[in-house]
């Protein structure tokens, strides 16, 4: 009789330990999938904050980009000017110079015929 009690005794525990073993489970499981969701929300907060941190560097390196471009097209269009200037006076030279000819010549005529 004590040997049958005393199994039946345990195993009335037992049966309960495994009771409480599956409700157990079942909290440890919930634990489980909302430490996962807390990390997966933290996962995806940092990486949508590095996205932002990545959108604004690319947003400067615009900005200083457009700035640059700006500045660049400032210096062609001064450059052209320059040019422009340049040629023009190259072409008042050149002008000056066949009127030099041209009267040199004529002074060269008129020494001969002297």
């Amino acid at each position: 009789g004590e040997y049958h009690d005393g199994r039946s005794g345990s195993g009335g525990k037992s049966g309960k330990g495994a009771t409480l073993s599956k409700e157990q489970q079942h909290l440890e499981e919930e634990e489980r999938h909302r430490a996962a969701r807390e990390l997966a929300r933290t996962t995806l907060l940092h990486a949508l904050q590095t996205e932002r941190t990545n959108v604004e560097e690319l947003e400067s390196a615009v900005s200083t980009l457009q700035r640059n471009n700006s500045a660049i097209m400032d210096v062609v269009s001064s450059r052209d000017s320059l040019i422009e200037e340049l040629n023009d006076r190259v072409a008042v030279f050149e002008e000056d110079k066949m009127v030099l000819k041209a009267a040199l010549r004529q002074l060269q005529l008129e020494i001969r015929e002297e």
